[in-house]
């Protein structure tokens, strides 16, 4: 093995000092190949980082819709949904603080859509049908009141 790749070598000797090469054109040359070498790599690491922030955004998905599906209200917590959510695949695939962060998100969230509705009226209030649309003996409203059949119709 060691013998061919010296072989070699000579051969690529030989053959530089057959075309006329110089060292300045080997330096050159090298250099070009290293900035080549260089930019490669530079471009692979670029694209592996993206590779993983795009896993690590499907990770954190997958368990923002696995909390969706189990949190409901915004009074549960972590701890009481832990051993269910532990069951499920993206719950492994995130580390505890960041399980924590997006659970309190979806807390925090279920908060606020909480505060943005109107507070619910104790007294039961009747919605179907407004007050001026009802009919009254004295007013004459938008239908009669149905007509008293006879007990001996029947």
């Amino acid at each position: 093995g060691d013998d061919r790749d010296y072989a070699d070598r000579d051969d690529a000797s030989r053959e530089r000092r057959a075309t006329g090469w110089s060292l300045r054109q080997a330096v050159k040359t090298r250099l070009a190949q290293l900035a080549t070498v260089f930019c490669e790599l530079r471009d692979r690491a670029a694209y592996d980082a993206k590779d993983d922030d795009r896993r690590r955004e499907r990770r954190e998905q997958r368990f923002r819709e696995l909390v969706d599906d189990y949190v409901r209200r915004d009074d549960d917590s972590y701890d009481d949904l832990e051993p269910t959510l532990a069951r499920h695949s993206a719950f492994a695939a995130l580390p505890d603080a960041r399980r924590r962060a997006i659970f309190a998100d979806k807390l925090r969230s279920l908060r606020d859509e909480r505060a943005r509705r109107p507070a619910r009226s104790s007294r039961w209030t009747p919605y179907a049908v407004p007050d001026d649309d009802r009919w009254a003996p004295a007013v004459e409203g938008p239908e009669p009141p149905p007509k008293r059949r006879r007990s001996s119709e029947g």
